[in-house]
């Protein structure tokens, strides 16, 4: 299996929130959650927040 690459930032996080892709990608909230209708990694809503599963997450970015 390959090693998952990550900034030391997320290290210990489960869960990575929107602002958190935003900031990864250098993108607004406009297209985050655009993106997030159609995610290639997993995600959950918990209430009215999309929360994103940080390995889910790592593991597609680190194929790019």
């Amino acid at each position: 299996m390959a090693e998952i690459n990550y900034p030391d930032k997320y290290k210990n996080k489960l869960f990575l929130s929107v602002k958190d892709m935003m900031e990864i990608f250098g993108i607004g909230e406009n297209l985050a959650y655009q993106y997030l209708k159609e995610a290639p990694f997993r995600t959950e809503r918990v209430g009215s927040k999309i929360m994103i599963f940080s390995n889910s997450f790592w593991a597609w970015y680190n194929m790019l």
